[in-house]
């Protein structure tokens, strides 16, 4: 039985791998039909310091040793830069919190080559930036379905739902959350945006500070959700999910994907 040593993950949580892991193996390559081509790290999706990738390609490039592993000659940087999801929340957000500092693609890229310089021979490089380059590409419309009030919490209703946006009620993620006519001049008042699911978590943003006119068929915009929303979303409830539009190099709106229908969701069951 291999012992068992302790190791620190990216998050800094302490696991055990086997003593005679590949981060300290001395022998080949190949045990058993399987070589070792490279190594792969998963630093998240929502770094804002580039100081955390140069470090941790500094620590990777350390385990390329010719002589140790001469087959390796892929290192995957897993995760990428987040973006500043709170960019607009002034509009809508009593708080005083100060601006992220998002840093740019040039940045991202530097913090990666300059500890590469010091490899003898060329890997190739693979990165998942997915997030910084598709968040903000996306926004869910939702409609009004009315205004009430729990104790002193006064809640607007909207059509959408933890099934189509997940990552507030999941892990207290937070999406700007605006009107359509974000220049409106209605006094606004903090609600909670809350969706249908008969669920106490089905929230999709927190006492922001919406017009106080807003009224059943009234449309508001859910931001930032070109990432981790879509791929994540479900048919809890027998909900279909939206359709999806994009806008073409003309500003065409072209359908992406169709609207399920009840039709959709019942066609994998099976009744004899």
């Amino acid at each position: 039985m291999a012992t068992k040593s302790p190791r620190f993950n990216v998050f800094g949580k302490q696991r055990c791998l086997p003593r005679k892991s590949p981060l300290s193996h001395t022998g080949p390559t190949t045990s058993n039909g399987i070589r070792l081509f490279g190594f792969h790290c998963h630093l998240g999706s929502t770094i804002s310091n580039t100081q955390v990738i140069t470090e941790c390609v500094k620590k990777l490039i350390k385990l390329f040793d010719n002589k140790r592993f001469h087959h390796l000659r892929l290192l995957n940087i897993g995760g990428g830069l987040n973006i500043d999801y709170k960019r607009f929340s002034k509009r809508t957000k009593n708080n005083n919190e100060e601006d992220i500092i998002i840093p740019t693609i040039e940045d991202y890229i530097q913090s990666i080559k300059e500890p590469l310089q010091s490899l003898p021979y060329t890997i190739e490089l693979i990165v998942e930036p997915g997030r910084s380059l598709i968040a903000n590409s996306c926004i869910l419309v939702t409609r009004v379905l009315g205004q009430k009030r729990t104790g002193s919490i006064r809640q607007l209703v909207v059509d959408a739902s933890m099934t189509e946006c997940i990552r507030p009620a999941l892990y207290q993620a937070y999406h700007h959350i605006d009107t359509i006519n974000s220049f409106s001049t209605d006094e606004r008042i903090p609600f909670d945006v809350v969706g249908p699911v008969c669920e106490s978590g089905d929230f999709l943003g927190k006492q922001r500070c919406l017009p106080n006119t807003l009224k059943r068929g009234d449309f508001v915009a859910i931001f930032d959700i070109g990432a981790y929303c879509s791929s994540m979303s479900s048919n809890y409830n027998m909900r279909p999910r939206p359709a999806e539009y994009t806008l073409d190099e003309h500003e065409q709106i072209k359908v992406l994907r169709k609207r399920e229908t009840n039709q959709d969701l019942l066609r994998t069951f099976y009744v004899e």
